[in-house]
């Protein structure tokens, strides 16, 4: 999500980069990095392909790619349609005791 989207909860204004610097640091431990001494964040705004955009303008070629990143890239035009179409029907599961027929069949095609 670009900085410019997330939004302070309590004046529903944008966060600036450093305010969200200062949450992840207090609240967020990222893999392979040090409690007491954690490597720097670096604000990302995009992303397509293996290509990162950083909020400071600079481009990385993602060469530690997850497993969904490394096989379809980054901001994939198919994923994010279907992501928006599943957000659009409102077809989220919240229970595995409270699933509805349409739910259920969503499950099997997973």
């Amino acid at each position: 999500m670009p900085t410019s989207q997330l939004v302070n909860q309590r004046a529903m204004e944008p966060l600036s980069t450093s305010q969200i610097l200062d949450i992840d640091r207090e609240h967020i431990w990222h893999p392979y990095s040090s409690l007491t001494r954690p490597i720097p964040a670096y604000p990302v705004v995009g992303a397509k392909g293996v290509r990162i955009q950083l909020a400071d303008g600079r481009e990385l070629i993602d060469g530690m790619a997850s497993w969904w990143s490394v096989l379809h890239g980054y901001n994939h035009p198919a994923l994010n349609q279907a992501a928006r179409q599943q957000i659009d029907n409102s077809a989220t599961l919240c229970s595995v005791a409270s699933l509805t027929n349409r739910q259920q069949d969503f499950v099997k095609h997973l």
